[in-house]
Protein backbone atom coordinates (compact mmCIF):
# COMPACT_ATOMS: atom_id res chain seq x y z
CA UNK A 1 0.00 0.00 0.00
CA UNK A 2 2.98 2.34 -0.17
CA UNK A 3 4.50 4.48 2.53
CA UNK A 4 2.85 4.64 5.92
CA UNK A 5 3.04 6.22 9.34
CA UNK A 6 1.63 4.57 12.42
CA UNK A 7 1.33 4.51 16.18
CA UNK A 8 0.92 1.68 18.65
CA UNK A 9 -0.19 1.72 22.27
CA UNK A 10 0.25 -1.25 24.58
CA UNK A 11 -0.69 -1.77 28.20
CA UNK A 12 -0.06 -5.02 30.07
CA UNK A 13 -0.28 -6.14 33.68
CA UNK A 14 2.05 -9.01 34.55
CA UNK A 15 0.10 -10.26 37.53
CA UNK A 16 -3.26 -10.42 35.81
CA UNK A 17 -2.06 -11.44 32.31
CA UNK A 18 -4.38 -9.03 30.52
CA UNK A 19 -3.45 -6.89 27.55
CA UNK A 20 -5.13 -4.10 25.59
CA UNK A 21 -3.67 -2.92 22.26
CA UNK A 22 -4.56 -0.01 20.02
CA UNK A 23 -2.81 0.15 16.65
CA UNK A 24 -3.29 2.32 13.63
CA UNK A 25 -1.55 3.65 10.58
CA UNK A 26 -2.09 5.95 7.64
CA UNK A 27 -0.47 5.37 4.27
CA UNK A 28 -0.61 5.67 0.54
CA UNK A 29 0.14 9.29 -0.30
CA UNK A 30 0.37 8.40 -3.99
CA UNK A 31 2.95 5.62 -3.55
CA UNK A 32 0.86 2.52 -4.32
CA UNK A 33 -2.58 3.61 -3.17
CA UNK A 34 -3.87 7.17 -3.08
CA UNK A 35 -4.73 6.90 0.60
CA UNK A 36 -5.22 4.15 3.18
CA UNK A 37 -5.68 3.77 6.91
CA UNK A 38 -6.35 1.05 9.40
CA UNK A 39 -7.23 0.87 13.08
CA UNK A 40 -7.14 -2.21 15.31
CA UNK A 41 -8.21 -2.59 18.94
CA UNK A 42 -7.57 -5.93 20.70
CA UNK A 43 -7.96 -7.34 24.18
CA UNK A 44 -5.75 -10.29 25.11
CA UNK A 45 -5.89 -12.63 28.07
CA UNK A 46 -4.40 -15.96 29.14
CA UNK A 47 -6.51 -19.02 29.91
CA UNK A 48 -5.51 -22.48 31.13
CA UNK A 49 -6.41 -25.19 28.61
CA UNK A 50 -5.49 -28.82 29.35
CA UNK A 51 -2.59 -27.74 31.56
CA UNK A 52 -1.11 -25.35 28.96
CA UNK A 53 -1.40 -21.60 28.72
CA UNK A 54 -3.41 -20.30 25.78
CA UNK A 55 -3.25 -16.63 24.82
CA UNK A 56 -6.66 -15.51 23.51
CA UNK A 57 -7.26 -12.28 21.64
CA UNK A 58 -10.53 -10.64 20.63
CA UNK A 59 -10.91 -7.30 18.92
CA UNK A 60 -12.07 -5.25 15.98
CA UNK A 61 -10.31 -3.97 12.85
CA UNK A 62 -11.20 -1.42 10.19
CA UNK A 63 -9.24 -0.93 6.93
CA UNK A 64 -9.83 1.76 4.28
CA UNK A 65 -8.20 1.77 0.83
CA UNK A 66 -8.48 4.31 -1.99
CA UNK A 67 -6.62 2.94 -5.01
CA UNK A 68 -6.88 3.77 -8.70
CA UNK A 69 -4.82 3.30 -11.84
CA UNK A 70 -5.20 3.93 -15.54
CA UNK A 71 -5.24 0.53 -17.21
CA UNK A 72 -5.75 -0.90 -20.68
CA UNK A 73 -9.55 -0.63 -20.40
CA UNK A 74 -9.76 2.75 -18.69
CA UNK A 75 -9.53 3.77 -15.08
CA UNK A 76 -9.70 0.93 -12.55
CA UNK A 77 -10.22 1.70 -8.91
CA UNK A 78 -11.01 0.54 -5.43
CA UNK A 79 -12.50 2.75 -2.73
CA UNK A 80 -13.80 0.76 0.24
CA UNK A 81 -13.82 0.15 3.98
CA UNK A 82 -13.59 -3.37 5.34
CA UNK A 83 -14.23 -3.96 9.03
CA UNK A 84 -15.03 -6.77 11.39
CA UNK A 85 -14.03 -8.85 14.39
CA UNK A 86 -10.54 -10.18 15.08
CA UNK A 87 -10.08 -13.50 16.92
CA UNK A 88 -6.84 -15.24 17.76
CA UNK A 89 -5.34 -17.96 19.91
CA UNK A 90 -1.77 -19.05 20.63
CA UNK A 91 -0.59 -21.97 22.76
CA UNK A 92 2.55 -21.86 24.90
CA UNK A 93 4.07 -24.91 26.51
Amino acid sequence: MGRSRGRRAHAARDLVRLEFNLEGDVGGFGAGSEFSWQAVATYGFDVNVFGSTMRSVVGYRALYVDYSELGQHGKDGLDWVQHGPVLGAAFRW
